[in-house]
């Protein structure tokens, strides 16, 4: 990844406009989205920030790396937002951010609440780089082009102090010593050391590199270590004159470069990494005694460019990537916690991007190099690790155009003649079409259509770099882009129709229209939201897809706008749920809940804890509610919901660790939750008693309807879990109290709802476990199917979401349901029956609201898998056997959430050879907790 030659292109351009305040769609993952550009950390090691090309901040709790918030200045769409550079002030209180904006913004966030306190405006170049001193009390600025910049960060607004422009190119670092020098680099190939004054000092050229980038202050001031953009060099200089003291061995790292350099807090390491690659991963490089002593090649498994280093005390080391990735290594370069990139990577993906002549179908990988191919289709939902030989790779080869240069080069040609790109635009990829009169290039930063002739006919903004390009034989543009999404556009003019999300987890997706129209799997509403801004000198809302699901879901209009290239008629062929929206979007948005106080990771010792917080709302729409939840678990304590006040209320918690969230709903819909984890530093109870569990199981096997096919093992699979979950008794459970029911009648169902709604407290657990045919009606509902189940009345005959829904949202305690209702597959599809649609119910039931954790049998309509062997279908045989102890990953003899959703996804993907993917939706809200012990 080269992010300074683009910057070389951004100085140049401004504009001073507002902000856009039509909401904008964008990735919402736990990790960035994009590269990872800077790195910081607070004096105190209790906060890492990081800056991305996806236009946030986020702040790290450490040593855990816990996603504590999102931080998200304006933005626009394009480059508009993108952050170069992040500081956190060594009190931990504020945020500094910048990188390309219209006025070359600086922001700066208090990192507790997430509001944005100030904008610095007005600088004349793209934020490169910032840095507070030791004190706190100044900012100093690197300007792609322009110098250097010093602020002091009085009240109420900051003031530039000192500033220095004789500088011959550009500047990417900027850094103070402790003693509050500052130093900075230059592509003029010197540094530059500035007294406490700001004053000149000292001006240096550097051996090594033409392109200084990093420039680290040792930890005691008295050496600097550089890393260049064009060279493997590391260059050690005195810190008080910028003498050389030593040039470092890197003796035959010829690829690549060390840009990016790190001292150990005991200053006897020195680390560099950047692009420099080994064996397929970019590894550090580091030499003990201060860069003069053994090299080591240090491997972390990242799989592109670091980007950033950051040293901890105890000779930590914090990594950042280009992946993204962001590692937390102790001494020994050992992991000690880690975010992983979340998103396919379409590097080199080469001949498995495939597409079905309709596009209606597309073949893709997870891993770089085309490594873990997979397909996704638009007709049913169904994510596959089996890709059709129907699908074609794109076609890079013709008779008539003879195109040369277009991979991974900035001189494409065709016949011979230069295709016309920008300055530094790099070719990635390339399709041709059917009838060889028309091409595709993917480039670094634009999707570009052509004729035979080699005139562009269209041109349009790239979200990311575009790895992959296809032609479908129906008229669409197909593409891949680094930013993990395919992207589908009609051939004819470019125009976006489609996007598709895969998670790296293999299992989570989310489908959608530029309109905001959306199919998703289960747990796949929260990868993808809106982004409002408030205007340039607010931070911004954000709102999850799942948030405006009544309107926007939407699974099959997605599909026939894939066949339509047009989304008013697409919308004029599905009337099964049109539903006229009269409200734009952004004047139909739910409530925001800002939560003051308590921070997460605050402690409390008395069970009475006062909160502050604030409810916005950008529309006029009065909040309905303001509900306070523990764990997940709704409170019968009333909160005021006035619009914009401060609130502060008392809430009782209970003497244990907790997540405590606020939602708040107006006639729009629902906010997200606030949330903060808070820990119990009071006495420790010892006399509080083991929970009861409640269990209702059901397994329909035989149907009175003949048109509905008899299943072989939801009956084995009933009674095989109520054994298992019964012998939970006296373990985690105190009592458990189990309901089972095989091949019952609809009124034996809503019963058993019934019991378990009324017999669970607030201190108990309730499980639903249901194996059995799930379908949908014409108006897409789902029914859970009763041994009675009639396809013509299945209103009265059939389980509605609605019953399921309804009698766990309002169950007291811990709520589990377990969902196997998928076996409906080609048999019940030819008699024109369709599954039903487990994605839609699972989210609905995961909503902050309800509070539910859902482990879904499969994703979208895939079918759940019966082995005769087994006599069991694969789902409840997973759970059998990691309830067993299978599952207990980490031997502490307890099975929590994630240990089984993660035994229950590795055992089905083998048990079914990949046809089935589980899927376990938890809601923000509720902790991981054991559900089993074994």
């Amino acid at each position: 990844m080269r992010l300074f030659a683009f910057l070389l292109l951004l100085f140049s351009i401004a504009s001073h406009a507002a902000p856009p305040s039509e909401p904008i769609l964008r990735p919402n993952l736990t990790l960035h989205s994009a590269p990872i550009i800077r790195i910081d950390i607070d004096a105190q090691e209790r906060f890492a920030v990081t800056a991305s090309d996806d236009k946030t901040v986020r702040v790290w709790q450490l040593p855990a790396l816990t996603l504590e918030r999102v931080l998200r200045p304006p933005i626009g769409e394009g480059n508009e937002g993108k952050l170069y550079a992040v500081a956190i002030s060594p009190d931990g209180q504020q945020v500094a951010t910048g990188g390309w904006s219209k006025d070359n913004d600086i922001y700066l966030f208090n990192r507790a609440t997430g509001k944005l306190l100030t904008r610095l405006t007005g600088l004349p170049n793209v934020i490169a780089h910032l840095a507070f001193s030791a004190d706190g009390q100044y900012l100093a600025v690197a300007l792609v082009a322009g110098g250097i910049r010093v602020y002091q960060l009085t009240t109420p607004s900051p003031q530039l102090i000192a500033e220095d422009n004789d500088y011959g190119a550009n500047s990417y670092w900027v850094e103070f010593d402790p003693t509050g020098r500052l130093l900075s680099s230059c592509w003029d190939g010197y540094l530059r050391l500035y007294d406490t004054d700001y004053h000149l000092r000292h001006k240096q050229a550097i051996t090594g590199g033409k392109e200084p980038i990093s420039a680290r202050f040792s930890p005691d001031g008295q050496r600097i270590a550089v890393g260049f953009n064009d060279s493997t060099a590391v260059t050690v200089v005195s810190g008080r004159d910028l003498s050389l003291i030593h040039s470092v061995d890197t003796a035959g790292i010829y690829n690549g470069d060390l840009n990016k350099t790190a001292w150990s807090s005991d200053g006897q390491t020195l680390y560099a990494g950047g692009l420099y690659q080994s064996q397929g991963q970019y590894p550090f490089i580091q030499w003990q005694q201060g860069g003069t002593g053994k090299r080591q090649i240090v491997s972390i498994d990242v799989f592109d460019t670091l980007t950033d280093l950051r040293s901890l005390s105890d000779n930590r080391l914090l990594v950042g990537s280009a992946d993204p990735a962001l590692v937390l290594l102790d001494k020994k370069g050992k992991s000690l916690a880690r975010q992983d990139n979340e998103l396919a990577d379409f590097r080199d993906i080469g001949t498995q991007f495939r597409v079905a002549p309709d596009g209606l179908q597309v073949g893709f990988a997870y891993k770089y190099g085309g490594v873990s191919p997979s397909a996704f289709s638009l007709r049913d939902f169904t994510l596959s690790e089996t890709v059709s030989k129907t699908l074609k790779a794109p076609n890079t080869d013709s008779k008539s155009l003879n195109i040369e240069n277009w991979f991974n080069q900035t001189n494409p040609t065709l016949n011979g003649k230069a295709l016309s790109l920008r300055e530094y635009e790099r070719s990635r990829s390339l399709a041709i079409a059917p009838n060889a009169q028309h091409f595709l290039l993917g480039t670094s930063w634009y999707l570009r259509y052509f004729d035979a002739q080699g005139e562009q006919i269209w041109a349009k903004s790239a979200p990311s770099i575009t790895w992959g390009v296809n032609i479908t034989d129906n008229g669409l543009a197909v593409a891949a882009f680094a930013d993990g999404t395919i992207r589908w556009y009609r051939l004819s003019d470019g125009k976006e129709l489609l996007a598709f999300f895969p998670h790296a987890d293999k299992k989570r997706w989310v489908v959608w229209t530029p309109q905001g129209y959306y199919a998703a799997s289960a747990g796949g509403e929260s990868l993808v939201g809106w982004h409002v801004n408030k205007g340039a000198d607010q931070e911004a809302d954000f709102f999850e897809m799942g948030q405006f699901r009544e309107k926007y879901y939407r699974p099959e209009l997605i599909t026939t706008l894939s066949k339509t290239l047009d989304i008013e008629k697409a919308l004029a062929q599905t009337p099964e749920k049109q539903k006229p929206i009269e409200k734009t979007l952004e004047q139909s948005l739910p409530p925001v809940v800002e939560l003051l106080y308590p921070n997460t990771g605050d402690s409390f010792r008395e069970t009475d804890l006062e909160i502050h917080y604030r409810i916005r709302s950008t529309t006029a729409d009065t909040p309905t509610a303001v509900i306070a939840y523990i764990d997940g678990i709704k409170t019968d304590t009333s909160l005021a919901n006035e619009l914009n006040s401060e609130h502060q209320q008392t809430i009782k918690l209970p003497p244990h660790d907790v997540t405590l969230s606020l939602l708040a709903s107006n006639k729009n819909g629902k906010s997200l939750p606030a949330s903060v984890s808070l820990k119990w530093s009071g006495e420790t109870r010892q006399d509080l008693l083991k929970p009861d569990l409640y269990v209702l199981v059901v397994g329909v096997n035989q149907y009175q309807d003949t048109n509905l096919t008899s299943l072989r093992f939801a009956d084995n699979d009933a009674n095989a879990f109520a054994q298992a979950i019964q012998a939970q008794e006296g373990k985690l459970y105190k009592k458990v109290n189990v309901k089972l029911l095989i091949n019952p009648l609809r009124d034996e169902i809503t019963q058993g709802l019934t019991w378990i709604e009324t017999q669970t407290t607030s201190r108990d657990t309730a499980i639903i476990f249901l194996s059995g045919h799930g379908i949908k009606d014409t108006n897409g509902r789902y029914y859970f199917l009763p041994q009675n189940a009639q396809l013509t009345d299945l209103k009265t005959t059939g389980i509605t979401r609605n019953d399921i829904r309804d009698t766990l949202s309002t169950t007291a305690g811990k709520r589990i349901l377990f969902l196997d209702s998928c076996h409906a597959g080609q048999v019940m599809s030819n008699k024109g029956i369709k599954a039903g649609d487990v994605n839609q119910l699972s989210n609905e039931l995961a909503d902050a609201e309800n509070g539910i954790v859902v482990f879904t049998a499969s994703t979208g309509r895939q079918t759940s898998v019966e082995i005769e062997e087994l006599g069991h279908g694969v789902f409840t045989k997973a759970i059998l056997d990691g309830l067993q102890g299978l599952a207990d990953y980490d031997g502490d003899r307890k099975i929590s959430l994630s240990e089984l959703d993660m035994y229950i996804t590795q055992r089905v993907k083998k048990l079914s050879d990949g046809t089935q993917t589980p899927i376990m939706v938890k809601p923000e809200a509720v902790p991981n907790f054991f559900i089993a012990q074994p």
